[in-house]
């Protein structure tokens, strides 16, 4: 597996907190993941794929540097949301960065036309917040629960 040299990592700390960097294994497989598995067809294609470090931005300015680093370091980049998925949406096909969404979470507007939001919200948060004005999402996944905004 290719792993990302020390000066990316370093950088990668640099941007978002070492506490938000990982490249423990057990994470790596984990968070390299969704449900593709339950597909007979799917499963060996992706048994193999994973990233080589984790990165939790929580704001916009630490996304854009973590995408302008990766673009500059030509390395690749997946985002992944919640992992609730079962077609591999979120598997890093190539190694490299994945971007895991949770802690961009916030609601920044919602009205009953409307959500602004960050690609981490639940959307059972999203929901709720709409409830509360006398309005609903128009379609939700059976895992709104876990689901977020930037991908399920």
């Amino acid at each position: 597996m290719p792993q990302l040299p020390n000066a990316i990592l370093e950088e990668l700390n640099a941007i978002v907190g070492a506490d938000n960097v990982t490249t423990e294994p057990n994470l790596l497989r984990h968070n390299s993941r969704d449900s593709y598995w339950y597909s007979p067809v799917l499963k060996p294609l992706l048994d193999d794929k994973e990233a080589d470090a984790i990165v939790h931005p929580a704001t916009r300015e630490e996304l854009l540097a973590v995408i302008a680093l990766a673009a500059r370091a030509r390395v690749p980049l997946t985002m992944r949301g919640a992992g609730t998925g079962n077609y591999g949406q979120g598997v890093p096909m190539q190694g490299g960065i994945l971007i895991n969404t949770k802690r961009m979470d916030r609601i920044l507007e919602i009205t009953t036309e409307s959500a602004r939001v960050e690609a981490g919200a639940l959307l059972i948060n999203i929901e709720r917040a709409a409830n509360e004005i006398g309005a609903e999402l128009r379609f939700f996944p059976s895992t709104i629960m876990t689901a977020t905004a930037g991908g399920f």
